[in-house]
């Protein structure tokens, strides 16, 4: 692998140093002390520019025995890893390019259920009103007409909201953290706009939030469904009013002192 015989590098072992690349021999060189000194096992992968041209990666594993007059016997052995190299890259290239296509399928379902829904409204809200409008005059064959146009609609507001749901299916949540519980709530009332509109919703919002230790995704799809739920379930006919109050403090600020509570 080296590209020399045990013979030529008996008596002078600097050729094998020589093809070892050059950005690998500190690490290498300190591996082996810490080792030494340890006297447990070294492991590493390093680079080889071979003779002959061309590059492998090795790994090698070696054991440390102190001998009596203090030198070290090293037992171990190098092994050729270069295509287990070039299978790991390309795995972790494709698991790269994973990850990056299912951020844009979250991107692209975040914005088809948040955007596309508002034009929806539109359709319906006006469906409404022609209904309205026309009144007695409304025949049979329109008000069917209006009925589908109304039904097509909320089916499509009901896919794009599935879409979303669907982005998330095996996805984990972002990690448990320190967060501020006030930006969960605007991004939920974000993701709301075209229900709150829909509605004509106004909100009494504390401005104080505390900081909680939670998955930020988790929070923000907790405020999204209990909001959501209040803007669904409303007596019609009547304006809306929803509070949003920060009425465990108390408890929420014990969470920095006790994480796993």
């Amino acid at each position: 692998m080296y590209g020399f015989t045990p013979e030529a590098v008996r008596d002078d072992a600097r050729q094998v140093f020589a093809v070892i690349d050059k950005d690998d021999i500190q690490r290498i060189a300190d591996s082996i002390q810490r080792s030494a000194e340890q006297l447990t096992t070294w492991r590493v992968h390093y680079r080889i520019n071979h003779p002959r041209g061309h590059q492998l990666w090795v790994e090698g594993i070696a054991t440390p025995e102190r001998l009596d007059d203090g030198s070290t016997l090293w037992h171990g052995y190098i092994r050729d890893i270069t295509e287990e190299y070039a299978t790991q890259q390309e795995l972790e290239q494709y698991r790269a390019s994973l990850e990056r296509s299912n951020k844009e399928l979250e991107h692209f379902a975040y914005a088809a259920s948040h955007d596309l829904r508002q034009p929806l409204r539109m359709v319906t809200s006006y469906a409404q009103l022609l209904e309205r409008q026309l009144g007695d005059d409304l025949d049979e064959d329109t008000s069917t007409m209006l009925h589908y146009m109304r039904d097509g609609a909320q089916r499509m507001d009901s896919m794009l909201l599935s879409l979303l749901d669907y982005s998330r299916v095996g996805r984990k949540g972002q990690p448990m953290q320190v967060m501020a519980l006030k930006e969960a709530i605007d991004e939920a009332l974000h993701f709301l706009t075209p229900a709150i509109q829909e509605a004509g919703a106004h909100f009494n919002i504390d401005d104080d939030w505390p900081q909680v230790y939670a998955s930020p995704d988790e929070m923000t799809r907790l405020f999204q469904n209990l909001i959501g739920n209040a803007l669904k379930y409303r007596m019609p006919g009547q304006g809306v009013v929803i509070g949003l109050h920060v009425a465990l403090r108390r408890r929420c600020s014990h969470l920095e002192g006790d994480r796993q509570r």
